[in-house]
């Protein structure tokens, strides 16, 4: 049977990239502030980044002495960042921190979930996993016309993301 890991790698990398053009594309369409629906829409994010987390935890890893077993193991600590950010944007919403209190925490986000996007271009992604990483990029794309429009945007997210 012809391994067919590459063609699975472009497609979900395919998916991904657009899912990163729909986020820059509606960041440029502002929406006014609206907190349950914003919190709504983190709380969604939580979901789906927990699934996609679970998701790589439930595919056996790349043998320690494959070239990818570094870079799995990377893509797995990033995805318990996200998932952690993701929760603490939540936990955030749901005490009344509006778009300011919450801004820092979203730019976080974006610019951890690019840095995972990078490393898993180094790494055979299941499909279990990239179509959960589709659903969390979907969501993540609702909340930016919230926060735009962000600087980020223009800037590239290539600076380091701030602490607080």
């Amino acid at each position: 049977m012809p391994r067919r890991a590459p063609a699975r790698i472009v497609s979900v990398m395919l998916l991904v990239g657009l899912a990163l053009g729909a986020s820059s594309h509606a960041a440029a369409q502002s929406l006014e502030w609206d907190q349950p629906r914003v919190t709504a829409v983190a709380q969604e994010l939580k979901d789906a980044t927990h699934q996609m987390r679970r998701a790589l935890r439930r595919q056996p890893p790349p043998n320690m002495g494959s070239m990818q077993a570094h870079s799995w193991q990377r893509l797995a600590d990033q995805l318990q960042l996200i998932e952690r950010e993701s929760r603490e944007l939540v936990r955030r919403l749901e005490a009344g921190r509006g778009h300011d209190g919450t801004l820092r925490i979203y730019r976080r986000l974006r610019v951890s979930i690019r840095n995972a996007q990078e490393n898993a271009r180094r790494v055979f992604i299941p499909d279990a996993v990239g179509s959960r990483g589709q659903v969390a990029l979907e969501v993540l794309s609702r909340l930016a016309p919230f926060y735009a429009p962000d600087p980020l945007d223009s800037a590239g997210d290539e600076t380091a993301p701030e602490q607080g």
